[in-house]
C-alpha cells in the first residue's frame, strides 16, 4: 500500500521530471496506487486536485509512452469516455 507521502513525492517531483522514465514510473505508481486503495486519494483534497492536474498535463506529453500511460489512469479513463453532453 502505498502512503499519501509517496504519492506527494510522485506528483511534486517525478511527475514533473525531464527524464520520461520518471514521469512514465510515476504514472504507474499512481496507477497502482488508485487500483490498490481507490479512496486514498479522497483523503486529500488538495493533493487529489494537484494528481488530476498532473496527470491531465501529462496527457499531452511529447512522450507518446507517458501520454499513453496517462490516458490509461483510472480517472483520465472514465472522463474520456464520458458521453458528450
Amino acid at each position: 500500500m502505498r502512503s499519501l507521502a509517496h504519492i506527494r513525492k510522485l506528483v511534486s517531483s517525478q511527475m514533473k521530471d525531464p527524464d520520461v522514465d520518471f514521469r512514465f514510473m510515476a504514472l504507474s505508481d499512481l496507477t497502482n496506487a488508485a487500483i490498490e486503495d481507490p479512496a486514498l486519494f479522497g483523503t486529500d483534497e488538495s493533493l487529489e486536485a494537484r494528481t488530476i492536474s498532473e496527470v491531465l498535463r501529462l496527457v499531452e506529453d511529447k512522450n507518446s509512452e507517458v501520454k499513453n500511460q496517462a490516458v490509461k489512469w483510472p480517472v483520465v479513463s472514465n472522463v474520456l469516455t464520458l458521453p458528450s453532453p
